[in-house]
């Protein structure tokens, strides 16, 4: 590790986990895919990194109480290609979190712990599942298509509540299309809790405005396509309008909304990413269609109405607890709004779904 960066945040994974600084399974990913690409694994541990940089890298502390420098020093196995790639990745991040972003590559060969065995790949496209709507329409559609695929669902999660409804969702899939062609890998990655053991522990404290959860989102599905085969796509699902977060006031310009799969932080990402060697075919199928067409325009009507109660859009699904109603779409926050309007918009194909949702 670079002696500089020992005075900043110090991101590690070892293999005893009250050691690390990063709290993680992602040898989840090679127990169901197989080996990782090694350009895959060096992009996930990248974005693992960026995204809890940013968790524990307090905006109230710069001079403009939001924009930051950050400096990232990551290790890669090939740093001059990563170097070749560094202006678009600069730009894409800094595109999606607003701040200032310099970073170096290190020559070190990447490794995950904890691997306790490898699974055989047997998949023909990976879909990211968050749990909310939109990605529930995007699994139902991929399962829908006439080839038939084997559909690899990918969910994120660093809270114990929201896996429950992944893995909700995803057995309701497997129950209606068979269990032989959908499958749920569910990977956490967060900032450790502090421990005695560590050498480097992170400080207290949260960012409440992550804007880098995409990135992790991208490591994960992109080494678990990878792995899979050059030619594997992973679909992105997300309605256009939320993709463009289009701001309702001038507070929300800039970076003050997400920009979660913006078609230019797309472009700047993967354009980086095909210099390193990451080159699977990446698409949000939905980027010209609000959220209201993509529920219309749903391939199987009968089971959206019946899942889509289920899934949780919610900005900050777990507020409910202070108010008792449980973990859930809390009815007030920006996607929920747009949820909302979207399910009275298609009244008339997903009546169930606007009766059951917050």
């Amino acid at each position: 590790m670079p002696n500089h960066y020992q005075s900043g945040l110090v991101l590690d994974v070892f293999s005893l986990p009250s050691r690390s600084t990063v709290a993680e399974n992602l040898g989840r990913l090679v127990s169901v895919v197989g080996t990782l690409k090694r350009e895959g694994l060096d992009f996930l541990l990248f974005a693992a990194a960026v995204y809890v940089a940013d968790k524990k890298a307090l905006r109230r502390l710069a001079l403009d109480r939001w924009t930051r420098d950050l400096e990232l020093s990551a290790p890669v196995a090939d740093p001059s290609r990563w170097e070749e790639a560094t202006p678009a990745f600069v730009e894409a991040l800094s595109f999606l979190t607003g701040d200032r972003w310099r970073l170096e590559w290190r020559e070190e060969e990447n490794r995950l712990r904890s691997v306790r065995r490898r699974g055989h790949g047997d998949f023909e496209a990976v879909c990211l599942l968050s749990g909310g709507l939109d990605s529930l329409i995007g699994a139902i559609d991929l399962l829908e298509d006439a080839r038939r695929l084997r559909v690899l669902l990918v969910g994120h999660y660093d809270s114990t509540l929201t896996p429950r409804v992944q893995k909700r969702l995803a057995a309701s899939l497997a129950r209606h299309y068979g269990s032989d062609r959908v499958r749920l890998v569910q990977v956490m990655a967060r900032s450790a809790a502090t421990r005695r053991e560590q050498l480097y522990p992170l400080p207290a404290g949260r960012e409440a405005t992550t804007r880098s959860r995409s990135v992790l989102f991208l490591g994960l599905g992109l080494a678990a396509a990878s792995a899979l085969g050059p030619e594997v796509p992973l679909h992105v699902p997300e309605n256009g309008f939320i993709a463009l977060n289009v701001p309702l006031t001038s507070a929300r310009r800039g970076s003050c909304s997400t920009r979660t799969v913006h078609p230019h932080f797309f472009d700047r990402m993967f354009e980086a990413l095909s210099v390193v060697g990451l080159t699977n075919p990446v698409s949000n199928p939905y980027q010209f269609l609000t959220k209201g067409e993509m529920l219309k325009s749903c391939k199987n009507q009968t089971l959206l109405r019946e899942l889509a109660s289920q899934s949780v859009s919610c900005a900050h699904p777990e507020v409910g607890r202070y108010e008792q109603t449980g973990y859930g779409d809390c009815g007030y926050c920006y996607p929920c709004l747009i949820r909302r309007a979207a399910m009275d918009e298609s009244r008339g194909r997903c009546g169930r779904c606007i009766s059951e949702s917050r």
